[in-house]
């Protein structure tokens, strides 16, 4: 969220804000935080959402959801029991949700369970109040159709605040991926060898999207000046049959908080 720094109104907007905060919104939570599951063509999948109001004030939640998956062959292949809960505080409600795969779908559907908190259209004092909107993402593969894949578009190097090799992915399969693996540094010029895992925290991304992977040492950890090789190996998948591996060498120098491929250089779109 932008900061906006307006001196005259800064003490007014804070108050206004604290006010909402504190009397408009109750807390809701909501488990699972994450749904996937493998659906057969033809077939359909349920879930049952738990919600938990957490606040000191009773709320009311919207209930929707966003498609993100192209040629679904049907368009309401994601229906919601209800579209509205009202909880009191400390109250818990449940709302199913029901995937529908239609024959001949390949791939996976993909979409946001969108929870809103509040209403939007209402008015306090004079003023339309601000929801609270918290996305629950749905992976649901179309199972035998599974295609894991990926390019490789950008690698980069920094060494400012902790040492790190970045590398742009784009996802060129049909289902989400969340790639794994392992980059070998070795110091050309002490034969000094580092480790340092691949997407650790095994961040998704959905097909024929970009993401910039952020791989860091330690906080604090930089290199020193000179030239270094890196043996970067990737791969995702989930059978033998069906895994796309990845693995490249690249040379780079450190300069300072400078880092630059030098050779094996992957250039971006």
């Amino acid at each position: 969220m932008e900061k906006y720094h307006i001196k005259k109104y800064a003490s007014y907007i804070a108050m206004m804000v604290v006010f909402f905060a504190s009397t408009a919104f109750a807390k809701v939570s909501i488990e699972p935080s994450r749904v996937e599951a493998k659906v057969e063509p033809g077939n359909s999948f349920e879930q049952q959402f738990v919600l938990k109001n957490i606040g000191d004030t009773p709320t009311t939640v919207m209930m929707d959801w966003r498609n993100r998956t192209r040629d679904t062959l049907i368009e309401d292949w994601l229906e919601i029991d209800q579209e509205l809960i009202e909880l009191q505080p400390g109250e818990e409600g449940t709302v199913g949700c029901k995937v529908t795969i239609p024959e001949g779908a390949v791939g996976e559907y993909n979409a946001w369970f969108v929870m809103t908190e509040g209403d939007p259209q209402k008015m306090y004092g004079g003023v339309a109040s601000i929801a609270v909107r918290t996305s629950v993402p749905l992976y649901i593969t179309v199972k035998g159709t599974e295609k894991y894949d990926f390019e490789v578009k950008e690698v980069t190097v920094v060494n400012r605040n902790s040492f790190g090799l970045d590398v742009k992915l784009r996802n060129t399969g049909n289902v989400h991926i969340r790639p794994t693996g392992n980059i070998y540094i070795t110091n050309l010029n002490t034969a000094e060898e580092y480790i340092m895992t691949f997407n650790e925290v095994h961040w998704g991304i959905i097909p024929d999207k970009l993401h910039k992977y952020l791989n860091r040492m330690e906080e604090g950890v930089l290199l020193e000046d000179g030239d270094y090789k890196a043996v970067i190996h990737i791969e995702s998948g989930e059978a033998e049959s069906n895994i796309k591996s990845w693995d490249s060498e690249v040379i780079f120098n450190i300069k300072g908080n400078v880092g630059k491929v030098t050779k094996g250089a992957i250039e971006s779109e």
